[in-house]
């Protein structure tokens, strides 16, 4: 087997691996794109129809799934406020089971795949390089921005409209822009 065929090889792999989880997942995406479209009706943030973390494992989701899915793209997850009971760290964040989840834009597109699209479409487009948009992360009681697991900026001192700023892009999800907070 030389070079060519053995990525072609390992490329279906993956793909038939993706579809697979796909349909694994296909319980968790639908609830996700539910409370999407609950939000989406009521013009307000994916985060207020998140659903809890301990939701997502009485699907028969486990660790390993949501880190691979966190990766993947097909999920976001936000920490809860509070602190304590059954901690896991994924992608180098301490998660609980009352963290929130709400569906990523590549999530989106796996589960528009499996209902949509005749399955040898699913396959093809399964393959396809899929550009993930990773969102920061503001955590207003550390006072921090982290992007991808890594903290890019901390607050030492308060800084009332920068960090206004950061909450509101927060609560809305990271947006391409927003309404200006600051007060007049």
């Amino acid at each position: 087997m030389d070079a060519t065929n053995h990525l072609d090889s390992q490329n279906a792999n993956q793909c038939d691996f993706t579809l697979r989880k796909a349909r694994q997942f296909s319980a968790l995406l639908s609830a996700l794109n539910e409370a999407r479209e609950y939000a989406e009706d009521l013009s307000c943030s994916n985060w207020d129809f998140a659903i809890k973390l301990s939701d997502a494992f009485v699907m028969n989701v486990c660790e390993n799934d949501v880190r691979w899915m966190l990766r993947k793209g097909w999920i976001e997850c936000r920490p809860s406020t509070g602190s304590g009971g059954n901690m896991r760290t994924i992608n180098a964040v301490t998660l609980t089971a009352s963290d929130s989840i709400v569906l990523g834009i590549d999530g989106l597109r796996a589960l528009q795949r499996l209902t949509s699209e005749p399955a040898s479409q699913i396959e093809h487009e399964a393959c396809e390089p899929i550009v993930h948009h990773h969102k920061p992360c503001w955590n207003a009681e550390r006072h921090e921005l982290t992007y991808e697991g890594a903290v890019v900026k901390r607050y030492r001192w308060p800084a009332i409209n920068q960090e206004r700023i950061l909450q509101v892009f927060e609560e809305e999800s990271w947006p391409a822009r927003i309404d200006d907070p600051l007060p007049v």
